[in-house]
Parts: C-alpha cells; structure tokens; sequence
C-alpha cells in the first residue's frame, strides 16, 4: 500500500494529467478556480472535488 501526497499552489489554471497502470488510483482535487483534468487509467479511478483556494491533490496507490 504505497501513499503519494502532492501539494499544488496555483491560484487560477491548473492541468493535471495523471497516467497510472496501478489497480486502484484515489484522487482528491481541492479548489475553488478553474481545473482541467485529464485523467489516464487502465482500471478504477474515483474523483472527490471539493473547495478552497488550493489545489490539494492526493494520489494513493492500492497494491
């Protein structure tokens, strides 16, 4: 069970691409701007987007 935690500041545009061969990828996008994301997966992804001004995003990895 690996753990990924990643803490992006941006205050307007964001791209986020993600590519992930793993089984399972849970992601957590925290902003209030704008967000594009692009998303590549062989298996399951899940999306949680929530509010603020920052872009916290976690990435976990289930083996």
């Amino acid at each position: 069970m690996k753990s990924i935690q990643l803490t992006i500041k941006c205050m307007k545009y964001a791209k986020l691409t993600i590519k992930s061969i793993r089984k399972d990828v849970k992601l957590t996008i925290t902003s209030i701007k704008y967000v594009k994301q692009t998303i590549k997966s062989i298996k399951n992804v899940k999306l949680t987007i929530k509010s603020i001004n920052y872009i916290k995003l976690t990435i976990k990895f289930l083996m």
